[in-house]
């Protein structure tokens, strides 16, 4: 047994302890994103359109979670959230049956239009490159004299 350990358990140090529980933060988050993702898809009320949950952040106490979604298709933002608000009761109780940790947290949706500021600067750059067609430098030209690969 080295020395220094109790038991055969080697003690953490640096910051070992808290890559680890960043990994276990990580994992939880993602498990979250998945299952609430699934059971929004499960919600009937039309007003949610096409919602796709972007991230989860979960507060490391376990009280809170922020939930960031985007919205699809029509109907608006407001009453989409609304939905979720009102549903978040619903979320919770459906979450506590399928993770498994002592404690479900608070559920907070937040809007994120990060896809939506994607997808306008995206249009953005088309229309630059549209109306600022590239030009050829010197270099960039090809030669007029024939390249030796061509002939025969």
């Amino acid at each position: 047994m080295k020395s220094g350990t109790v038991f055969g358990i080697v003690p953490l140090y640096g910051n070992q302890g808290e890559r680890m529980g960043q990994y276990r933060k990580n994992r939880l988050d993602e498990e979250l994103k998945k299952e609430i993702a699934r059971i929004i898809r499960g919600m009937k009320d039309p007003r949610l359109g096409l919602v796709s949950v972007m991230k989860v952040d979960v507060d490391a106490d376990m009280s809170a979670a922020k939930i960031y979604v985007s919205h699809f298709g029509s109907g608006s933002f407001a009453d989409m959230m609304a939905v979720l608000h009102k549903g978040s009761g619903y979320i919770r109780s459906e979450l506590a049956k399928v993770i498994k940790t002592r404690t479900v947290p608070q559920l907070i949706f937040i809007e994120d239009h990060s896809v939506e500021e994607g997808f306008k600067i995206t249009e953005i750059l088309e229309d630059y490159n549209r109306s600022h067609p590239p030009t050829r430098t010197e270099a960039e030209r090809p030669s007029a004299e024939p390249s030796e690969q061509q002939e025969e």
